[in-house]
């Protein structure tokens, strides 16, 4: 196959949608809103290749292709007018029904024939806050962050929970193994001096 016929083959693909990496990893594109990288999707998806700067596109038609409000679309194509990835070459016009026409600054202007701008700073990690950092003032954690973990068997349930318990009376007295009786308690009041009038130990069992 010919370098020609290849050309030709490659050209009677499918169109893409393209975005390249310096772009998706600037610190421009991370700094944009979920609508605002949406918008930018749309003004990809009508670029031709030869209509940069030319890109019609207003806030009603950008509304309904994102399924939001008016509000949302106009601060979506403002976010990316600040960021610089998107400028307006020609302001819509309400009564004569046009839109806004848009550049890509990454790409070659069309219309004016400005050059691309590449020169995108790098998105990087360490110029984003800590979410993890604590407020001064607050209280630290009751419950610690790190604990022993002991890992539930059967040897440690047994440990920690016998089936089986051995009961130790405290109050232990010795019983006779023969009769099976208890031996005879002595009598606290023995050795005190009661007056018969006053002793009614004799008489508690009639």
């Amino acid at each position: 196959m010919s370098i020609k016929h290849r050309r030709q083959r490659r050209k009677s693909g499918p169109r893409f949608v393209q975005l390249y990496h310096f772009i998706k990893r600037s610190q421009a594109w991370h700094d944009l809103s979920l609508p605002a990288r949406c918008t930018l999707i749309e003004l990809l998806d009508r670029y031709t290749g030869i209509n940069n700067g030319m890109i019609g596109l207003g806030c009603r038609e950008l509304s309904e292709a994102l399924k939001c409000s008016r509000d949302t679309a106009n601060r979506a194509l403002t976010e990316l007018d600040d960021a610089g990835l998107v400028r307006p070459t020609t302001v819509g016009v309400w009564r004569g029904k046009r839109a806004t026409e848009w550049r890509l600054t990454f790409y070659r202007c069309d219309k004016t024939g400005d050059l691309p701008n590449k020169s995108w700073p790098a998105y990087s990690q360490s110029d984003q806050r800590d979410a993890k950092v604590r407020p001064q003032g607050r209280k630290a954690s009751l419950s610690p962050t790190r604990r022993t973990h002991c890992r539930k068997n059967s040897i440690n349930e047994n440990a920690l929970s016998p089936t089986t318990r051995t009961h130790i009376d405290i109050y232990h007295v010795d019983t006779n193994l023969s009769t099976g009786t208890l031996p005879p308690t002595p009598d606290p009041w023995a050795d005190l001096d009661i007056p018969p009038e006053l002793d009614r130990r004799g008489t508690r069992g009639k």
